[in-house]
């Protein structure tokens, strides 16, 4: 993967804190960054002049001064490099192009993409990381990696996970040969995460606090968290709560129903499978119950979404973040449970007095694609 940032690995590590804090902070000036950092002022110099010399910075004006000369501001540039996203995690394949901060350039997609050869495929996206790079004026050089985001759980599909690994073996040497542009896999819940890590932190930070909460809910249910502070980066967690017990009225006091045999998709097809005592029913057949307003269907998705509402509450309250962001492929498929879902949390966050609540994904049906994207600038930045 291409680096971010020059020099040798002290180097590197001086640059990545000073990149780091400038980016959370949005405007930062030396005196913030001289109180906050234990570089003495000549290392703190040169980094700043590397950065600045590699465009990852820019200077942005003056700060006010309460007397004296007033201090340069410096910001990070987002233009400085760009980044390509490949989603390969559902029937259609998508394609964008962003920049450093993760805004949407240039997008395509690429419909079915498993009814097409690998040969056809690797030319539509080498023509589209050509193509665009020059459009948005960044020279190949200027790309830091090309992110694949495949889709990822017990129940994901061995044949397009070989496929998916498959294409970005062939994609690989056409990519370093023709651009210089490494490729790299990522499995869907860790995109979801780098979105909300890495996408306009300061625009996040205003919207959400300090602790942001992301839910996918698919083959299982997956929690990404991640927390600005004052230390130097951003961190994120991506553990599966399908073992997080949810209280069941039907259960003993302190006993309950694992959220797995409720919420993601094994388990709304086995508890529908069940109600029809049909085990031939599966994912597909259940969504269109719902969407027929089939009685049976739709208290199951019900259930399934008071489940999850109560899920999230309790992640609140244990980790003090107080908004989430939701997506997956059960609610990519089956928009009525994010509905459902979203009025739980509404009606319960208002009985409770507790201020949990659901944010818009900036990015909708392209958030995969931007967190493959976001996955190389996250290898990127950590590399030494």
């Amino acid at each position: 993967m291409n680096r971010l940032f020059e020099g040798n690995s002290a180097m590197a590590l001086q640059s990545r804190a000073i990149y780091l804090l400038i980016r959370q902070q949005e405007y930062a000036t030396r005196q913030f960054l001289a109180t906050r950092l234990p570089y003495p002022a000549t290392t703190l110099n040169r980094a700043l002049e590397r950065l600045l010399a590699s465009g990852l910075i820019e200077e942005s004006g003056l700060a006010e001064s309460s007397g004296g000369r007033r201090p340069s501001l410096f910001h990070t540039n987002a233009g400085a490099f760009c980044l390509v996203g490949l989603d390969l995690s559902g029937p259609d394949g998508r394609l964008v192009l962003t920049d450093l901060h993760l805004r949407v350039l240039s997008s395509c997609e690429l419909p079915a993409w498993h009814d097409h050869q690998n040969a056809s495929l690797i030319a539509a996206i080498l023509d589209f990381c050509q193509d665009q790079t020059g459009k948005n004026d960044f020279l190949p050089a200027r790309a830091l990696g090309l992110g694949i985001c495949r889709e990822a759980g017990p129940g994901a599909a061995a044949s397009a996970d070989s496929r998916t690994a498959g294409l970005a073996a062939e994609l690989e040497p056409v990519l370093a040969a023709q651009m210089s542009l490494p490729v790299m896999i990522t499995d869907a819940a860790d995109a979801e995460a780098a979105v909300v890590k890495w996408a306009d932190p300061a625009g996040f930070q205003a919207e959400t606090g300090r602790v942001m909460l992301g839910l996918s809910i698919g083959d299982d249910i997956r929690l990404s968290l991640t927390q600005w502070g004052p230390s130097r980066q951003p961190y994120s967690l991506t553990p599966d709560l399908s073992r997080l017990l949810v209280p069941s009225p039907e259960k003993a006091s302190g006993s309950g129903v694992p959220l797995g045999k409720l919420a993601p998709v094994p388990g709304l097809v086995a508890r529908y499978q069940k109600l029809k005592s049909d085990n031939s029913l599966t994912w597909l057949d259940f969504c269109q119950a719902v969407r027929s307003g089939k009685h049976k269907a739709t208290l199951i998705m019900q259930e399934a979404a008071q489940a999850l509402a109560v899920a999230l509450l309790n992640v609140s309250a244990v980790t003090c973040g107080q908004a989430f962001m939701i997506g997956g492929p059960a609610l990519a498929d089956l928009p009525e449970l994010e509905e459902a879902l979203k009025n739980q949390v509404e009606e319960m966050a208002a009985k409770t007095g507790w201020p949990v609540r659901i944010v818009a994904n900036p990015f909708g049906a392209a958030s995969r694609a931007v967190g493959a994207a976001a996955a190389v600038l996250d290898r990127a930045v950590q590399e030494d």
